[in-house]
Formats: C-alpha cells, structure tokens, sequence
C-alpha cells in the first residue's frame, strides 16, 4: 500500500467518520487505483467525490479510500505528483501523460 495509512470502506459513514477535516492526499481505489488527488480538507474533497463530482471516478465504482496528512502545501503537492507517477490511476491520465 503506498498510502501511509490503513484502507476504509467507501461509504458515506465511513468518509465522515475516518476523513479529517485536515490537509494532506488521498487515493480511491478497488482492484486498481482509480484516482489520487490532494485537498486542503480531506473530507470535504472526499465526500464531493462520493457525491459524484466526476463521472469516470463513478463509473470506476471505488471500494475504499486512503490519505495522508500533509499540512504543508509544497510537501503536499510533491508527495501527490509521486504518487499519481508511481500508481498511474486510471482517472488521473492526463496528469500522468503530462508530467
């Protein structure tokens, strides 16, 4: 697992009782990894996902959610581009054709 932390379901009462309120990287995952993104509020970028921000997130139906907290932004951003690099998420294409 490249996340520092333990996998949670992907479910609504899940999001809202493990995501922080805080900065850091998260990923969404089933059999393979579906997106990595990084937010200034974990659950509140989360939940928006879970609410269907992004019909190729919904279409790749994830079955779990990891993050990391990361409080400062440079330190951040660099560990997301390591990652979107290391995993190539499916939803994360351009990122990774662009880098």
């Amino acid at each position: 697992m490249p996340f520092e932390n333990r996998p949670y379901p992907w479910s609504r009462d899940s999001v809202v009782e493990n995501a922080p309120r805080r900065s850091g990287v998260h990923g969404l995952y089933s059999a393979l990894w579906i997106y990595i993104g990084e937010a200034d509020d974990l659950r509140e970028r989360i939940m928006e996902h879970f609410n269907g921000d992004s019909p190729r997130i919904t279409r790749y139906v994830p079955t779990y959610f990891v993050f990391e907290l990361i409080d400062n932004r440079t330190a951040r951003e660099s560990r997301y581009r390591e990652l979107v690099r290391q995993h190539g998420p499916i939803c994360n294409a351009e990122q990774v054709s662009q880098e």
